[in-house]
């Protein structure tokens, strides 16, 4: 019996021996050789666009932020131009770009990128997201599919997708994100609604996101969609299903100032006024002396009087409400240096909004706000310790030309913002 087994084992060997001594092998190339072969075919494709490719590019694992416009060109000597919608339209910023296998073929904008890392920094010159958190994007980038046509990628760090396809050629990149912006600008409605089903369905933007809110039975169901804005509308991060209805997008119909859903007339998407506070937080209004009520003026008399004129400091503006992209609360030029005092504010009702400063400044801001008097000028909209809580009202919600904040705890602090720039608003 053992002999039997110990000639069985000797039969397995050899045919296993035999099989391995036959094998053909599979792959004519080492793995090293047709991984250097996929990364020059994907940079190929890359640097094959001769103007670039536009990039829908969606920061953050969550979509929380929404998606934005990238214009990106590669070159074969690894540099790399992107511009993107965050900028004015003409700034293009030059750095340089990797292409590496890292379970995968890996796209990496290795060095610091201005119009492309600001979706990444940490720093996050948004304000958006927070320091040390900023957008949450990636620079590292999983080559999914490429062809000539179309170049799909995948953050190594976000998980999230994003296409690129060719600028045709001759097409001017200024002009392309100019379109985009204005477009942006023509839509920046917060709140519209649609009927679908027999159902109304309210929209809400919040950054890039539409929020759908209808009520199922007694419960109220909300759904999230993230979008990039393009040169007719909404286009969203994936199709979404509302009650039924596969939506991918909205198409903007300038003539009737409403939307449709991609290709479906009937889906109307009606744009409803937004509220009178609403269109106070998206602007920006100028301070004038003369349009300050008692209270108001009583600080700016003893910060003027007292402080301002002895040190020669001349206010050359002063403005209250968006600064920038994300940016809100109070800012001046004195002796032509420009400084901010940035707020938060929570928006109540149609017509109230509630205001304190945060702790936040540029380093001017912090020197006049420290050392110059300008706790005073900042008080009667809510200093550090004193939120304060304003009616909002306006002449034409359509096309105002002041905002009136009456504080609601004192009747005499009253302040009138004009929507045109006021020069030297301490002689206004």
């Amino acid at each position: 019996m053992k002999k039997f087994f110990y000639m069985l084992l000797l039969a397995v060997v050899s045919m296993t021996a035999a099989c391995t001594i036959e094998q053909d092998d599979l792959f004519s190339e080492s793995s090293a050789t047709r991984a250097d072969e996929a990364m020059k075919a994907n940079m190929d494709i890359l640097t094959s666009a001769s103007n670039g490719w536009k990039m829908a590019y969606f920061p953050s694992a969550t979509k929380a932020f929404g998606g934005y416009n990238v214009l990106i060109k590669f070159n074969k000597d690894r540099s790399v131009e992107a511009s993107s919608e965050f900028y004015d339209a003409d700034f293009i910023a030059s750095s340089s770009y990797t292409i590496k296998q890292s379970a995968g073929i890996v796209l990496s904008m290795d060095t610091y990128n201005e119009a492309f890392h600001i979706f990444s920094d940490p720093s996050d010159p948004t304000g958006w997201g927070g320091a040390g958190e900023g957008l949450g994007g990636d620079y590292d980038f999983l080559i999914v599919e490429a062809t000539a046509e179309k170049v799909v990628l995948k953050g190594k760090k976000t998980g999230g997708i994003s296409v690129m396809t060719p600028m045709a050629e001759g097409e001017s990149w200024e002009n392309y994100l100019a379109d985009i912006q204005a477009r942006d600008a023509s839509i920046s409605a917060k709140k519209m609604k649609m009927v679908l089903g027999g159902t109304e369905v309210l929209v809400k933007v919040d950054m890039r996101n539409l929020i759908f809110s209808y009520l199922q039975g007694e419960e109220v169901v909300q759904v999230r969609v993230p979008f990039v804005v393009n040169k007719e509308g909404y286009v969203f991060y994936e199709p979404v299903e509302i009650l039924g209805e596969k939506l991918e997008g909205f198409t903007f119909n300038e003539q009737k100032d409403e939307f449709t859903s991609f290709g479906s007339t009937e889906v109307i998407v009606q744009i409803l006024p937004p509220d009178i506070n609403e269109i106070f937080s998206k602007g920006l209004w100028y301070i004038s002396y003369s349009k300050l009520g008692e209270y108001a003026q009583r600080y700016y008399n003893a910060a003027n009087t007292n402080i301002w004129k002895p040190n020669k400091l001349n206010l050359d503006m002063a403005c209250f409400g968006t600064l920038g992209q994300g940016v809100f609360g109070f800012g001046f030029q004195v002796n032509n240096e420009m400084g901010i005092l940035l707020f938060d504010f929570v928006l109540q009702g149609s017509d109230k909004v509630m205001m304190q400063m945060n702790g936040n400044a540029n380093q001017v801001g912090v020197t006049f706000f420290s050392n110059f008097g300008f706790n005073y000028a900042v008080h009667p909209f809510g200093d550090l310790s004193t939120p304060r809580m304003f009616t909002v009202s306006t002449d034409n919600p359509k096309d105002p030309t002041y905002m009136r904040l009456t504080d609601v705890n004192e009747p005499t602090n009253v302040i009138e913002l004009s929507a045109m720039p006021v020069k030297n608003p301490m002689d206004k």
